[in-house]
C-alpha cells in the first residue's frame, strides 16, 4: 500500500510539473525578444502548465537554425531570411512593410527616382538591408552601405545609418535625401519618422513611396508578402498618404517544431488574446 502511495505521488508530481520549452528569440535589441521574455514571465506568474526557457540569438537566421537543428522547441523566425522546414507558424508577431518617406519638394515619387540618392535608416539590421538590397536591385540599382562622401553614381542608392534625433537636420543639410523604413507602418517609430520628414520639408509635404510592382517582386521572392500602408494612416487633413500605398514586406513569426504536441502548442498560446495582451 505504501509503495502504491509513493508511486501515485511520483506520478502526480510528473503529471502536474510544468512543461518547459526552449524558445529561440532574435534579433538582439529587437522588439520581439523583450516581448517574449515578458510573455515567459507572464506564464510563470500565472503558474500555468507551460514554462519558456528564453535563449537569445544575434539574428533571425540563427534562431531559425536553432529550431531546424532541434535545439529549440519554438523560435522567432522571419520567412524572408530563413524558413525552417520543420517549423509550423503559431502566430504572426509583427508585419513589416518596406517603404520610403521623402520630403514632398524633393520630387521623389517612385523607386526609380532614388537613383543616386542617399537613404537614411534607423537601427539598420542585416535582414532589413538585404530586403532593401533586393528591392532596389529589382530596378537595376546597387545598394551601397559604405559609399564615400560626394556624388553618388546614378546606378546606385546609398544607405546611411542615422539616429532618429538627427533625421530632420540630416534632410535639411542634404546628408540624406529620404528615409527608408522596414517596419510596422502603424508603429510609433514609423509615425515619428514620417513626422520628422514632414518637419524637414517645405510646406510639410511628405511623399510615401512603396513598391507598385508587387506581383512581379513576389513572383521572384515568394517568401515576401504584400503589405498596404493605408490612406490617411499618418494624418487625415491633409490625408497622408492620400491613397493606399502598395508595397512588400515580411513578418516576425513565432514558430514551433512540427512534431511538438498540438495540445502543448495550444497551451503555449493560451489563446491568441493572451499573446496580444502581453505583446502589446
Amino acid at each position: 500500500m505504501a509503495l502504491l502511495l509513493v508511486l501515485g505521488a511520483v506520478a502526480a508530481f510528473h503529471l502536474t510539473r510544468p512543461t518547459t520549452l526552449t524558445i529561440a528569440v532574435a534579433p538582439n535589441g529587437g522588439t520581439e525578444p523583450a516581448l517574449l521574455r515578458a510573455y515567459a514571465d507572464e506564464l510563470a506568474r500565472r503558474n500555468l502548465g507551460i514554462r519558456l526557457k528564453v535563449v537569445s540569438f544575434a539574428g533571425v537566421r540563427e534562431s531559425a537554425e536553432a529550431l531546424k537543428a532541434g535545439k529549440a522547441d519554438l523560435a522567432v523566425v522571419r520567412p524572408d531570411v530563413a524558413m525552417p522546414g520543420n517549423g509550423l507558424t503559431l502566430a504572426v508577431l509583427r508585419t513589416l512593410a518596406a517603404f520610403v518617406a521623402a520630403p514632398g519638394a524633393s520630387g521623389t515619387k517612385d523607386i526609380p527616382d532614388l537613383a543616386g540618392k542617399r537613404l537614411g535608416m534607423l537601427a539598420s539590421r542585416t535582414a532589413d538591408r538585404t530586403l532593401l538590397h533586393d528591392l532596389v536591385g529589382h530596378y537595376g540599382f546597387e545598394l551601397l552601405t559604405d559609399a564615400p562622401a560626394g556624388a553618388v553614381n546614378s546606378t546606385a542608392v546609398v544607405l546611411v545609418p542615422i539616429e532618429e534625433a538627427d533625421v530632420a537636420t540630416a534632410l535639411r543639410d542634404g546628408r540624406i535625401d529620404a528615409m527608408a523604413l522596414v517596419t510596422t507602418p502603424s508603429s510609433p517609430a514609423a509615425r515619428r519618422v514620417v513626422a520628422l520628414v514632414g518637419e524637414a520639408s517645405d510646406g510639410g509635404d511628405v511623399a510615401l513611396i512603396g513598391l507598385p510592382d508587387t506581383a512581379a517582386v513576389l513572383a521572384r521572392r515568394p517568401r515576401l508578402q504584400p503589405v498596404t500602408v493605408p490612406a490617411a494612416l499618418y494624418g487625415g487633413n491633409p490625408r497622408l498618404p492620400a491613397e493606399d500605398v502598395a508595397t512588400v514586406g515580411s513578418s516576425y513569426r513565432l514558430m514551433a517544431r512540427a512534431d511538438l504536441s498540438r495540445s502543448v502548442a495550444a497551451e503555449v498560446m493560451i489563446g491568441p488574446h493572451a499573446v496580444v495582451q502581453v505583446l502589446s
